[in-house]
């Protein structure tokens, strides 16, 4: 995959953030819900999510933004409602915000349930393309088949042992953890679920064009790619 620094509209990417408290960001049922909650909030306006992941020590959203007059509608209803004027003219201005306020919101309000103080997150999220199909299917696989377990290098800041099981997911929650069963059909999207999930087969059937087209967005000139 390839980093980006500004995600365009009709693009195909991978958002993630990780984070840097010793307790980690998710602990119990009721935040893995809350979690889904405020990214549906926050993004299912501005974005198709297509896969997430929730790890100990990070998460992971496939998504899909949409189109240019979208975003930007939305974005400009949502000021004029709280009678602001429009701070940014441009998409990865507005992604970039709504992830922001999308993390903040969420870690304040697990700092308020649990009575501590701080911050779980660990700096700007990260964005990234696929530079193949094979490598987009390779990576959804693993999204859905919990094979990615990424670890904080830092003893200070590892989760505590005694809220996961002895594979590092969060105990007796991983029917909450991945989109797996949500596109697999295995659970209701509502029980729990994203109501921007989009169910469909998209690997198989248009997968590929979203990605070639994401490389297209990305072009300063032929051979030349904006992907840092």
């Amino acid at each position: 995959m390839k980093k980006v620094s500004r995600v365009q509209a009709g693009g195909f990417y991978v958002f993630e953030a990780h984070n840097c408290a010793r307790n980690h960001l998710i602990e119990q049922k009721s935040e893995v819900e809350q979690f889904l909650r405020f990214v549906n909030g926050y993004l299912k306006d501005y974005m198709q999510i297509l896969e997430y992941r929730i790890s100990p020590t990070c998460w992971r959203l496939v998504v899909r933004i949409k189109s240019k007059s979208t975003v930007l509608k939305t974005y400009q209803l949502l000021q004029l409602r709280k009678g602001k004027s429009a701070r940014f003219d441009e998409v990865w201005q507005i992604i970039s915000e709504r992830i922001r306020l999308f993390r903040s919101h969420f870690t304040k309000w697990v700092d308020k349930n649990r009575g501590r103080e701080g911050n779980a997150s660990k700096g700007v999220y990260k964005r990234f393309a696929f530079d193949s199909l094979e490598e987009a299917q390779q990576y959804i696989d693993e999204i859905r088949n919990y094979e990615m377990k990424p670890s904080q290098p830092n003893i200070k800041y590892q989760a505590k042992s005694e809220y996961f099981d002895r594979d590092g997911e969060i105990a007796k929650q991983k029917f909450l953890l991945t989109s797996a069963h949500y596109q697999t059909g295995k659970r209701l999207l509502e029980d729990g679920g994203l109501k921007c999930l989009k169910i469909l087969n998209y690997i198989n059937e248009m997968m590929e064009n979203w990605i070639n087209q994401t490389k297209k967005l990305h072009e300063y000139n032929a051979g030349k790619w904006m992907f840092v």
